[in-house]
């Protein structure tokens, strides 16, 4: 115990471990299986990463973000602990000598993929290195009923296979009764030992807004404090951060799209506070150790409850009061559940998808060809008649059930945006005529093409044109140069070839596990749509009853809490206090007040209130019928 406290000391500079941490540690210095459930904030990395240098030989890390890995890796050898990393950055030559390191060297973490396992290079090293435990980072991702299934984190077993006795420790900040079952079978965790932290994040409070513009919004929540923006997509965090540092706030984006050197110093800005507010996709913030972090922001709902939780999480770390804020308007669910079906395509349209591409291809029935194709969307939508997106994922559908092989990676779609508004248009092409045609053809093509970037066909162009596809190529990125329009050019073809002969369509069936996935998703956004809905229920005993957690104790912070608004509570203050909280970040209507509250306070109740607030001076009604709180 000396030992682990002097070395605790000399690499991480703590003199203590938390209770749980010390637990997990000592079931793996004694050789022992174990889950640890350590809610985002609870000191995960450290479980392994002290044993790890405690014992004997290699500990093997198994994560599922090269970023992170990079990060943790750059990070331990700062601290002058030997480890490394594996990933597809890495050429053949380098993981080569880095696996002979692992064996004949001081190496004492080894970072890889779930996917590297498979690698029969890696499997012969792992054979012969001395392994002191295997590390299963992000756990969750085993189970089909937890929030980002990942079939490749099912190869683990196979390490497990090759040496027998090896111990393990699985590590999740978020996992639901049923998941935790699932990680303890699928990772054959002996004794089902497990070491849980309470979900209950005391400093943390809860709030969501309902608004209609989001980014006036934010102007009135984000201070000085450092603060993310968690949003769904890259273009987002991109447009979002633009649009806020025009209004004079001081922001930047960080997504995956960006290469390493761009993200590190966005990252390492954000860490010493030159950057307060960060705009960024999910994966941002995960191994970051930032215990300042006053306020997160979810601009877009999130897939479910355990992605919110670990979003959340990011903020107050330090265990200081801090808050977190659920942006919500009327679209934000339909869009949620609209993106799950295009996921999961119906029988019929891939049926369809299936016959037509088969069709612009000739490929008669029962032949196996052995060609590559390529898959043109724009034309397979057309026949079909659905979005491209929902073709996409026809096709995806086929390659994750073995029918097809994807041959690239990459952009496969071109994407453009006008970056001027109309009159600057119509002006330029006053000059430069020959672009008159394109133009027109873009803006009755692609509806939307003025605000985002949208994907978009240059064959299907060149048709529509009557232009070479060359040309059509040629003139886009002259309008670039012209900065009439932002355009993109895909990078390279979705290519597939056949893996089995064609079928006959009605042969082609939905398989079960395809249905079991799209039943959880649909559940999950469910869970986290109901969760935002929710006006009469403590926010942190909703989270803590979906992870199977219950508490009695209103936690007295979150929104819910300070407005006690219940069905049978008529007070007019009551009412008053609940309408001064809708209205606490933007005017509003009283029709969309009405619809806030119509759960929990009858439609007339509301006019009477807000009546009574009219004439007290506490509200007042704008040109534009809105009502504001009256300063």
């Amino acid at each position: 115990m000396k030992n682990q406290f002097h070395i605790l000391k000399k690499y991480w500079g703590y003199d203590s471990l938390r209770k749980h941490q010390h637990d997990v540690i000592e079931h793996i210095l004694n050789k022992h299986d174990v889950l640890a459930l350590l809610p985002t904030g609870g000191g995960k990395s450290i479980c392994y990463q002290l044993p790890a240098v405690l014992n004997d030989g290699i500990c093997i890390v198994i994560s599922p973000l090269i970023a992170l890995m990079k990060d943790q890796v750059e990070d331990l050898k700062k601290r002058g602990i030997n480890a490394e990393y594996i990933n597809s950055s890495i050429d053949h030559k380098s993981i080569d000598i880095i696996l002979d390191n692992c064996i004949y060297g001081k190496i004492k973490l080894l970072y890889i993929s779930p996917e590297r396992i498979l690698s029969d290079l890696f499997q012969n090293r792992f054979l012969r290195m001395n392994i002191s435990f295997i590390a299963v980072d992000e756990a969750h991702c085993i189970s089909q009923w937890g929030y980002d299934f990942r079939p490749s984190y099912l190869n683990i077993n196979i390490l497990r296979e090759i040496k027998k006795d090896i111990p393990l420790i699985a590590l999740t900040a978020t996992a639901t009764p049923k998941v935790v079952i699932d990680i303890q079978d699928k990772l054959d965790i002996k004794n089902k030992i497990t070491i849980k932290q309470s979900y209950k994040r005391s400093n943390l409070s809860f709030e969501v807004i309902n608004c209609v513009n989001k980014i006036d919004v934010i102007k009135k929540i984000i201070n000085i404090d450092s603060s993310i923006i968690y949003v769904r997509s890259r273009k987002k965090a991109e447009i979002i951060s633009n649009k806020l540092n025009k209004l004079g706030f001081e922001t930047d984006y960080y997504h995956a799209g960006l290469n390493h050197e761009i993200r590190s110093k966005k990252q390492s800005n954000w860490l010493t506070e030159k950057t307060k507010t960060i705009v960024a996709t999910s994966a941002f913030g995960m191994g970051i150790d930032k215990g300042n972090v006053r306020v997160v922001i979810h601009f877009d709902i999130p897939e479910s409850i355990e992605a919110f939780y670990q979003e959340a999480g990011r903020a107050g770390r330090d265990g200081s009061p801090s808050q977190n804020y659920l942006l919500s308007n009327e679209k934000d669910d339909e869009k949620l559940l609209d993106n799950i079906s295009l996921k999961y395509p119906t029988l019929n349209n891939l049926k369809n998808t299936y016959q037509h591409f088969c069709n612009i291809n000739q490929i008669s029935l029962g032949t196996l060809p052995e060609s590559n194709f390529e898959v043109d969307f724009d034309l397979i939508s057309e026949k079909t008649r659905l979005s491209k997106r929902a073709t996409f994922y026809c096709f995806k559908y086929f390659i994750n059930e073995g029918h097809f092989s994807q041959n690239s990676s990459g952009k496969f779609f071109s994407k453009i945006q006008f970056t001027c508004n109309v009159n600057v248009l119509n002006i330029f092409l006053e000059k430069h005529f020959k672009f008159t045609k394109l133009v027109d053809i873009l803006i009755r093509s692609y509806s939307g093409i003025f605000e985002d970037k949208i994907a978009i066909s240059e064959r299907t162009l060149a048709k529509r044109t009557g232009i070479s596809i060359e040309d059509i190529t040629k003139l886009l990125n002259e309008l670039n140069a012209f900065k009439i329009v932002n355009y993109e050019l895909k990078l390279n073809d979705f290519i597939i070839n056949f893996n089995t002969p064609r079928y006959n369509i009605n042969k082609i069936s939905l398989s079960v596990n395809i249905q079991k996935n799209k039943a959880n998703e649909l559940f999950k956004a469910q869970s986290i749509i109901a969760y935002k809905r929710n006006k009469l229920e403590c926010r942190n005993k909703i989270i803590l009853d979906y992870f199977g957690e219950k508490d009695d104790i209103d936690c007295n912070q979150c929104d819910n809490c300070k407005t006690k608004i219940h069905k049978n509570i008529q007070s007019i203050k009551t009412i008053a206090n609940a309408i001064k909280m809708t209205l606490k970040y933007e005017n509003k209507e009283v029709s969309i007040i009405s619809n806030e509250l119509k759960d929990v306070v009858h439609n007339e109740k509301i006019k009477e209130t807000i009546k009574w607030m009219l004439d007290e001076n506490i509200v007042k009604l704008n040109s534009v019928n809105e009502l504001s709180i009256n300063k």
